[in-house]
Order: structure tokens, then sequence, then C-alpha cells
């Protein structure tokens, strides 16, 4: 009996693709933006990243997993600055933003 899709364990991608999480991050930004989230494919995002559809779902487990990735990885330094402004300024909120 075949073992589906979702209960295979995935193994550690090969040794030396430390930087393909990168790539696959650098190349799922240029085609959400070129394309759309809808319209891009995991295809498409491995192909231009040089890597494998596994080892995109070994980092970031699906294409909505990446794109959270991508969206938390650029509005956690926002929230940090907010939040450090909110607790740490004195004066009314409007003025510590």
């Amino acid at each position: 009996m075949a073992k589906n899709a979702q209960s295979r364990q995935l193994s550690p991608p090969a040794k030396g693709t430390e930087a393909a999480s990168q790539r696959i991050v650098e190349a799922a930004i240029e085609v959400f933006c070129r394309k759309g989230y809808d319209a891009a494919s995991v295809r498409e995002i491995v192909e231009a990243a040089g890597v494998t559809k596994p080892v995109l779902y070994y980092y970031f487990g699906s294409k909505e997993g990446l794109f959270t990735h991508i969206l938390e990885s650029m509005f956690d330094p926002f929230l940090f600055g907010l939040n450090v402004a909110c607790r740490w300024e004195k004066g009314p909120f409007r003025d510590r933003l």
C-alpha cells in the first residue's frame, strides 16, 4: 500500500543546500510579485530557485507556508519597532507612532 504525500517523512536536503531556502524565498518573491499568489505555482518557484519540490516542502511545508514566512520576515522588523515605540516612548500614542 502506498503512503500518501502527507504521511511521508521528508529527509533533510543534501549537504551544500544551506542556501537553498534563501534561493526559494528570493524566487518566490519574484514570482509572487509578477503573478500574484494564486497564479504562482510551486513548480515555477522551484525551477527559478534551482531546487526540487521536496526541498521547498522540507523548508516551508507548502506554498502557503512559504508565503507566510515571507510576510513574517518582512513585517517582523516593523512590528518590533512599533512595539518598542509604544512601550518606551512617553507621550500620546499618536506621537509615539
